[in-house]
């Protein structure tokens, strides 16, 4: 072979990988561009969701009832954990915890997993100081009562995704509930974020302002709880109304109860408030006069075989007015077989017994009120 012919072959050895990968980069660049642009975007760009507040709770004087704190969950990557056993021993302190239980939780098949949620700012800033190979901290939302128990009962309570799960947290859910803001990052090869291309501003969430005074609702709470410990009840209600709105100034509960509100969902006796309505119906419709008579029987009697009622005081001949000024359950007796089954119901059914007041409250009982066929003596 001749020198010439050689030269011509080292350079086509020598040429030839550069135009292979001249072509495979062309045939890249050009014809699988789109489609390798759509997979490394599907590897380093992610819409993120950016949490917002739930929306407040306020007295009618604007106190704060429930609101939304920031608090943050540690998570953590088992497979980028290295020395498992030195890295958990060290996250237990900030989490307040201990490194056995860490170990119980990582037990399972999941490879990512939150081992600890609602950590304050402090403990966060410790486990972010410790800087702990495959863990990490995602800050979300923390319902918080700034009052403690006081009116517990009435707000409910919320679940650890965000949604109400009892009392006025559940009733209005969807007005609290925020709208999450979505904003698309790109993030190396880490998972670290190093560029927001834009995100989508939320709405912000609805307040809740309601007619409850705080003051008033602390005041009615303590003396309730007294009154409770005093006795050895089992439970007690206070409700307390504007008589010029019909407004709930208090609604008291003890022991106090985020999943349940005993004076609005329970069903109980109307004991002695009653008595108005059958004194309303004796006069507008039975025929009986403010001052007329009844004998009181002395605090004790027998309406029916084996039937007998007592006055918590002995009276003997009340007038109608006197009979509600004393409470008596034998006067108010009488008082009802001249008023009759069926004007009673009439008069208990207008002033709301036996249906809702209307309030929507989750879980109102209606109440029980038997027909005029039932009433009978």
């Amino acid at each position: 072979m001749s020198l010439k012919a050689r030269l011509n072959l080292c350079l086509i050895l020598a040429i030839g990988p550069f135009l292979v990968l001249a072509g495979r980069l062309s045939f890249l660049q050009v014809v699988q561009r789109e489609k390798l642009q759509n997979m490394a975007s599907q590897e380093v760009e992610r819409e993120v969701l950016i949490p917002q507040s739930r929306g407040r709770i306020l007295d009618r004087h604007g106190e704060v009832l429930a609101e939304s704190i920031p608090s943050w969950s540690c998570w953590v990557d088992k497979k980028l954990l290295g020395d498992a056993n030195r890295t958990l021993e060290a996250l237990a302190k900030p989490l307040g915890t201990t490194s056995e239980s860490l170990r119980l939780k990582l037990k399972g098949k999941a490879k990512f997993l939150a081992v600890k949620k609602g950590l304050d700012n402090n403990a966060a800033r410790a486990v972010a100081k410790l800087a702990l190979p495959g863990v990490g901290l995602q800050q979300q939302e923390q319902r918080s009562y700034p009052n403690g128990d006081l009116t517990r009962s009435v707000l409910g309570s919320v679940g650890t995704e965000g949604y109400g799960l009892s009392g006025l947290e559940h009733l209005f859910d969807r007005e609290l509930r925020p709208s999450t803001a979505r904003s698309e990052v790109i993030r190396d090869g880490k998972g670290r974020m190093i560029f927001l291309k834009g995100s989508t501003a939320p709405l912000p969430p609805k307040r809740i302002v309601l007619t409850i005074d705080r003051n008033f609702q602390y005041f009615a709470e303590t003396a309730l709880e007294e009154a409770v410990l005093k006795t050895a009840a089992k439970s007690g209600m206070i409700l307390a109304q504007d008589p010029g709105t019909g407004e709930l100034l208090v609604v008291a509960n003890y022991p106090p109860d985020p999943l349940k509100n005993r004076a609005i969902q329970d069903t109980f006796e109307p004991g002695s408030t009653i008595k108005p309505i059958t004194a309303l119906a004796a006069v507008e419709g039975g025929g009986v006069r403010l001052d007329e008579t009844f004998d009181c029987e002395h605090g004790s009697w027998e309406m029916a075989p084996k039937v007998t009622l007592h006055d918590h005081e002995p009276q003997g001949v009340l007038t109608l007015s006197q009979i509600i000024e004393q409470s008596s359950n034998i006067g108010i007796a009488k008082v009802s077989e001249r008023v009759g089954a069926e004007r009673f119901y009439r008069y208990a059914r207008a002033f709301g017994f036996g249906s809702r007041t209307g309030l929507a409250y989750p879980g109102e009982a209606a109440g029980i009120l038997k027909g005029p066929k039932s009433l009978d003596r």
